[in-house]
């Protein structure tokens, strides 16, 4: 679906003034028939990284994720009792909220919602200071050689990771929402311990 058709679609959505203290609220439309299924898919295991978003119960109006359809919208942040809702009838979309397309933004809703559950649920989140740790990480290149690098005092950021005294951007895989940067060419992942403090395994 192109820009302009989209803006046409939403335009024509009714809208409503906020009543919630929800922050960052957000929109999603459902706009390919083709490709929605494979992208709800998606959006549910993104969403299941945040369990305590909770979904409006199923009502008349309400359908549950995996079964949304065309032109169904998904609405974050619309009411105090719960997180988001899918329904087929779109009239409760906050007239400041911002509507983003399922397939072709799906990149930004990924990051949206990572920025709703965190500016409504705060304390979910680890708030520690970055720390310094040395260790050596062992990076397997192509078979049947193997060689090590050993890095120095490194500190994770939200976007990147500097390594002595080189950055390198954080990347995250849309499809398993594991964070990882690169190191001449090969992967290193982000991992969590059980304190919540991020490590390069």
């Amino acid at each position: 679906m192109t820009i302009k058709s989209l803006a046409i679609i939403t335009s024509s959505l009714p809208k409503v003034e906020k009543k919630t203290n929800k922050k960052k609220g957000f929109n999603i439309l459902v706009t390919d028939e083709g490709k929605q299924k494979y992208y709800l898919k998606n959006l549910e295991r993104e969403l299941k990284k945040y369990p305590f978003l909770k979904q409006q119960n199923f009502f008349r109006r309400n359908v549950s994720l995996s079964s949304a359809s065309y032109l169904d919208a998904i609405v974050f942040g619309s009411n105090n009792n719960f997180d988001y809702l899918v329904t087929n009838k779109p009239n409760n979309v906050p007239i400041d909220f911002k509507i983003y397309d399922l397939v072709s933004d799906f990149s930004k809703i990924v990051e949206k919602i990572k920025t709703y559950a965190e500016a409504n649920y705060p304390s979910k989140f680890n708030t520690k200071k970055n720390f310094d740790i040395e260790i050596n990480i062992e990076i397997v290149s192509a078979p049947p050689k193997k060689r090590k690098e050993k890095l120095e005092v490194y500190r994770i950021h939200d976007t990147f990771v500097k390594i002595g005294y080189k950055s390198y951007d954080i990347y995250v895989d849309t499809l398993t929402g594991d964070e990882y940067i690169k190191i001449k060419g090969e992967k290193i992942f982000i991992l969590e311990d059980k304190s919540g403090n991020k490590y390069l395994a």
